[in-house]
């Protein structure tokens, strides 16, 4: 697949077409993280970054991004495992805080 649109469960979608609110994605955190005055600031800035990173010749898989369950707040993973049933870490994955600069 040549865009991220094309995938049919990933952050890309979820960013640009919410469906559920803050069903994967605390939108209005990241509205607020990133500094923006509307959400749609957020999807119009999301779908550019994307595009110049898939022009770009770095545009490699960032395992950070595509092997998590949830970005957010511990209280907002924690809310998102128990919504999925998850009980127990699930295999091979743990919780981390990471710092994103932007």
């Amino acid at each position: 697949m040549e865009h991220p649109s094309q995938w049919p469960f990933c952050g890309y979608n979820e960013i640009q077409e919410p469906k559920r609110k803050k069903v994967l994605i605390d939108y209005e955190k990241l509205r607020a993280l990133l500094g923006f005055e509307s959400y749609d600031l957020v999807q119009s800035y999301h779908k550019e970054w994307v595009n110049e990173y898939l022009r770009s010749a770095n545009n490699t898989r960032d395992d950070k991004w595509t092997k998590s369950i949830a970005v957010g707040s511990k209280d907002f993973v924690k809310r998102i495992k128990a919504t999925l049933g998850i009980g127990i870490p699930a295999k091979g994955r743990k919780s981390r805080e990471t710092m994103v600069e932007i």
